[in-house]
């Protein structure tokens, strides 16, 4: 796809979700509103994340920060079951993808609150991570509230229950 068949469809209203964009100029583009979630910008000119990725800002966070995970009734992540997650627990992952191009890659990943609720299903729980900025190993580009770090640990488990009264 062209950087011009990708703005065409944009301005369209369509989705540019896992769009390869490699190597597109895109100084000038107006991108807003565009879902480039999961799209490939590797090598792509004109792209500033920090205009956009709010999560950027644990970079700069002194001490601990804390994020969320959500996991099965049984502590398990919902896409890779391999590890359990327990308040308690101190997780350490050599095995990890830096690249902040990678959405969904190997590390222990963590989200926002919003990112955990959205996918929330009865029966899931939602624990609290604790880590430092040297710990985080990718913030993707386009997140939509994901991160990897290398270390965690458990600190809380968020009592969840879906508000669906509107407020």
């Amino acid at each position: 796809m062209t950087v011009e068949e990708a703005l065409e469809k944009v301005a369209d209203g369509e989705s540019l979700h896992r769009a390869d964009l490699c190597g597109a100029d895109l100084h000038g583009a107006n991108l807003c509103g565009a879902d480039l979630h999961g799209a490939n910008l590797c090598g792509a000119e004109g792209v500033d994340p920090r205009l956009h990725n709010h999560l950027l800002a644990m970079f700069c966070q002194p001490g601990k920060i804390r994020a969320y995970k959500l996991v099965t009734k049984n502590g398990k992540g919902p896409t890779y079951p391999s590890l359990t997650y327990e308040v308690g627990m101190t997780l350490k992952e050599q095995n990890y993808n830096s690249d902040p191009f990678v959405d969904c890659g190997a590390g222990l990943n963590l989200a926002t609150l919003p990112w955990c609720m959205q996918r929330y299903t009865p029966g899931m729980r939602i624990l609290v991570a604790e880590f430092t900025a040297k710990d985080i190993v990718a913030i993707p580009w386009f997140s939509d509230g994901k991160f990897r770090v290398k270390r965690c640990k458990i600190v809380d488990e968020v009592d969840f229950e879906p508000n669906n009264k509107g407020a």
